[in-house]
Order: structure tokens, then sequence, then C-alpha cells
């Protein structure tokens, strides 16, 4: 693979991440691996986002009064059926 070059100010937080515990080739992997999961969770947030807004144009939401309405008359005398 490739060199690559760092930002001093990365490559020393990499090099004190790193400290006597793992190789500095270790810690790069695991910096990098942490960044690519988070990334791929934001991916995968922004399209659950993405396909609640179509649910809502598409008017499949149940109305938020409704709902705690619902969620008010739980343990109560005539508690309500969900919306």
């Amino acid at each position: 693979m490739k060199d690559i070059r760092l930002h001093d100010e990365i490559a020393a937080k990499l090099v004190a991440m790193a400290g006597r515990d793992e190789s500095l080739e270790m810690a790069a992997n695991h910096a990098l691996r942490a960044y690519f999961s988070h990334k791929e969770e934001e991916e995968r947030r922004w399209q659950e986002t993405l396909a609640a807004d179509a649910a809502m144009d598409r008017g499949d939401a149940v109305d938020g009064e409704k709902v705690i309405a619902w969620l008010e008359s739980w343990g109560k005398d005539g508690e309500l059926p969900p919306p």
C-alpha cells in the first residue's frame, strides 16, 4: 500500500495513541476502522431518515397527539388501543 502523509497534529495523536501497547501501524488501523464504522453508521442513519421522510410524504404516519393520548392512557381504566 502507498505511504500517506499526515498532518503533524494527526501524526502526534496517532503516536500518542499507539503508546506502549501497540505499533503505530496497529493504532492507525484501529483509528481507521473506527472512522469507517462511524461513517457507515452515519450513512445508515441518513438512509433511515430518508425512508422516514418518504413515509411521511406518503401519509404513513400517526398523529402525534393520538400517540401521546395513547401513551397517557397506559395503566388507566379505559386504556386506548394503539393509534
